[in-house]
């Protein structure tokens, strides 16, 4: 467990780094506030997600680790569609703030799932 949360947590920690790195415009939006409902549905939606996936690769005979980093991705790549929705069919805009509670969401997902 120690070492899937180390590894969890690094992941997270580059993603969030790559982020802010990038010096993105959109973490200042109005109305795109870090602790929302539309957060919480992010954070809800991926670890579902996650949870779910990692759930049914441990129950088809995967191990626990790979289970978890694939039902991580899967999560991820989710929250990029829907980013990528946002952005591009919606016309709204990537929001930042979004894809982080869906990375930390398909984290929770995957570790709750990997441990049960």
């Amino acid at each position: 467990m120690n070492e899937r949360l180390f590894m969890m947590s690094r992941i997270i920690a580059v993603l969030v780094l790559i982020v802010f790195a990038g010096g993105c415009a959109s973490f200042n939006r109005p109305g795109d506030d870090w602790f929302a409902r539309d957060k919480a549905m992010h954070f809800g939606a991926s670890a579902i997600i996650a949870g779910a996936t990692t759930a049914v690769l441990i129950d088809n005979g995967r191990g626990k680790d790979e289970s978890a980093a694939t039902g991580f991705g899967v999560a991820v790549v989710f929250g990029i569609g829907k980013e990528s929705y946002d952005a591009g069919i919606k016309r709204t805009y990537w929001s930042w703030k979004d894809f982080i509670w869906d990375v930390i969401g398909g984290a929770a997902g995957a570790m709750v799932a990997s441990e049960m």
